[in-house]
């Protein structure tokens, strides 16, 4: 297993496994963005595509609605793509809440990437205003890939119709690593939502430390009440979220809804401050962490299908802490005090925006 911390090495990465890649390579992602970066792994996957590699690219319908043009190329160059869940009115599955938020990239069965780096510019630093984009991705090796497959591949029969089986889509896993891990998907179309029921297992079960990382912070009731409770039985309880000006203002909004109650029950906030921050992680007591596409909000417990990594490993979650650590000397804390100064307007935008956490 290898962590990434931003795009750069995680796209050079992806592009050598992608290059790499004898059978297939497999890509489900909520962005696509029709850009310098979205045109550059378009080409790459005509190319493959034209070695005989099978390409198959699967992207939600809404957060990929610009790449039409990108996606009329992949298949004019042989590429199978298609779309999660169209928008459009007359779609016999219609659907504007429920989307798939998955970022899986799959190479042969046996190279597999997650996280919550989407394709376009920004992830990569190159486009304003976030010039720094930080995001946490990790690179898989061994039995967890056959686990991305199987998500892939489900909701690929879903969305094109085509069931793909046998040996070549998962092959027999090479078992040379230390890492212990667990993936663990969810969507609207479970009875009990596995993000949001591992999130609350994991709040409840911290004892001494819990750190999250999530630009967007709106949790449920459940969510809110373990949150105040570890911190109140003595838990350290860090949340490092974006700072301004953020990417989505009524969800930025919306989240300092919470942040008064949060700091008055001992929960410390952090903001940060070297550009955007997009990580989707949760560290416990150094035992346990989560890496994935999952926000610390409703949209992701509830309406999105959303991929998560669960490391069970102490290396492994103490190399995300240390990076944590960083993370915070590059922000700013957010006290009570300073928070309770903010001025009646911000606190009726924080108000007005909540109204809308039921989507968010």
């Amino acid at each position: 297993m290898k962590f990434y911390k931003d795009g750069i090495e995680a796209f050079k990465d992806k592009f050598e496994a992608i290059c790499q890649a004898r059978h297939h390579v497999h890509l489900e992602y909520f962005i696509l963005r029709n850009d310098r970066l979205g045109a550059e792994i378009t080409d790459l996957l005509c190319k493959k595509s034209a070695e005989g590699v099978e390409v198959r690219v699967l992207l939600d319908a809404v957060g990929s609605r610009k790449a039409k043009s990108l996606v009329r190329r992949m298949r004019e160059g042989g590429v199978k793509a298609d779309f999660f869940l169209p928008a459009g009115i007359f779609s016999p599955r219609f659907t504007f809440g429920m989307r798939n938020h998955r970022k899986i990239l799959v190479c042969d069965g046996k190279v597999g990437f997650m996280g919550g780096l989407n394709i376009g510019d920004e992830y990569i630093g190159r486009a304003v205003p976030h010039h720094s984009w930080r995001d946490t991705h990790l690179r898989l090796i061994g039995p967890g890939v056959l686990a991305l497959q199987r998500v892939f591949v489900e909701d690929w029969d879903f969305s094109s119709g085509e069931l793909l089986v046998g040996d070549q889509y998962f092959p027999s896993p090479l078992f040379n690593g230390d890492a212990r891990v667990q993936m663990v998907w969810s969507g609207p179309d479970q009875e009990y939502n596995a993000s949001h029921e591992t999130y609350f297992a994991a709040i409840t079960a911290a004892r001494k430390r819990l750190w999250i990382m999530t630009p967007y912070f709106i949790p449920d009731n459940a969510l809110l009440t373990g949150l105040r409770s570890a911190a109140l039985k003595g838990v350290d309880v860090q949340i490092l979220t974006q700072s301004y000006p953020p990417d989505h203002w009524i969800t930025y909004w919306a989240g300092r809804y919470f942040w008064d109650e949060m700091l008055a029950c001992g929960i410390k906030i952090y903001t940060y401050s070297h550009g955007m921050m997009h990580s989707k992680v949760m560290l416990v007591d150094g035992a346990w962490a989560s890496v994935g596409s999952a926000n610390l909000d409703i949209r992701s417990m509830r309406l999105n299908f959303e991929i998560n990594c669960h490391i069970h490993t102490a290396q492994h979650v103490k190399e995300l802490e240390e990076q944590f650590q960083r993370d915070v000397e590059n922000s700013m804390e957010i006290t009570l005090a300073q928070f309770n100064c903010r001025s009646m307007g911000v606190q009726v935008c924080e108000n007005v925006c909540r109204l809308f956490s039921p989507l968010l």
